[in-house]
């Protein structure tokens, strides 16, 4: 279940099923780590679900672009043990 957030004042809400541009990229980014920081506090599996599905359909735009920074931003969270550093 994918839920949308605003992620400030005036934005426009995102969503982990959202069409990904790279323009969005930052947003989608941010989102996965605020879905990650939720399930951590509640443990709702959704959160991470939808963290888990998000993550990895970043990761082919950024490699294609050449934005390693981005790459790394985004393995960090799918490498193992992630679910216990969040």
């Amino acid at each position: 279940m994918a839920r949308s957030t605003r992620l400030g004042p005036g934005a426009r809400p995102v969503r982990a099923d959202d069409t990904l541009t790279y323009v969005r990229e930052f947003a989608h980014i941010t989102l996965a780590k605020v879905l990650l920081a939720r399930y951590a506090s509640d443990g709702d599996k959704s959160l991470l679900n939808d963290a888990s599905r998000l993550l990895p359909r970043l990761r082919p735009a950024a490699v294609a672009g050449g934005r390693a920074g981005i790459v790394i931003e985004i393995l960090v969270p799918e490498s193992p043990g992630a679910d216990d550093r969040v």
